[in-house]
């Protein structure tokens, strides 16, 4: 309603990714998810420095996925486990929403038109994957938002390639 009213794209994607990740926090979910897995190695994290946090999963055979190193530290460093999954809502449903928006902005789209696209959106990538698998998901949803600021923005390579780094890197 916000983005209807405002038809502001960056302001209406982080208050749909907040709703979301407001949503979701708290949400415990059955102890085989990936989700359980990821909460318990955040205690991994929590005393290491920064520069220490990369690759400190490979003895669980989780290698070079650095992104999620940084995002995992910084979690700890909070000490409030919930946060992994409220903050993957955040950036998931964040960057869905924005594409969306501002794709309905550049070509002065009523909601009639965006709206269905975007529930579809919501139903192709499900919320138990961006909650409780949290890496496959986001970075699907990274690798859209680089191809979606290529080629829709023109964004440059640099900036896309960053992103699918940024992406492979996650998962």
């Amino acid at each position: 309603l916000y983005f209807h009213q405002s038809r502001n794209s960056l302001h209406s994607a982080i208050l749909c990714g907040l709703s979301f990740s407001a949503a979701v926090y708290g949400y415990v979910a059955d102890s085989g998810n990936d989700i359980s897995r990821h909460m318990e190695n955040l205690l991994i994290y929590r005393d290491l420095s920064i520069y220490d946090c990369f690759d400190v999963l490979k003895k669980f055979h989780v290698s070079h996925v650095y992104t999620w190193d940084i995002w995992s530290w910084i979690v700890s460093q909070t000490d409030n486990p919930y946060l992994l999954q409220s903050t993957a809502a955040f950036i998931g449903y964040g960057i869905l929403s924005y594409i969306i928006f501002d794709y309905a902005v550049i070509n002065h789209l009523k909601m009639k038109y965006w709206l269905p696209v975007f529930f579809i959106l919501l139903t192709v990538i499900s919320p138990l994957d961006i909650v409780i698998g949290i890496r496959s998901a986001n970075a699907f949803i990274i690798c859209m938002f680089a191809f979606y600021q290529y080629y829709s923005k023109k964004s440059s390579r640099l900036s896309t390639f960053t992103l699918l780094i940024v992406a492979f890197f996650l998962h």
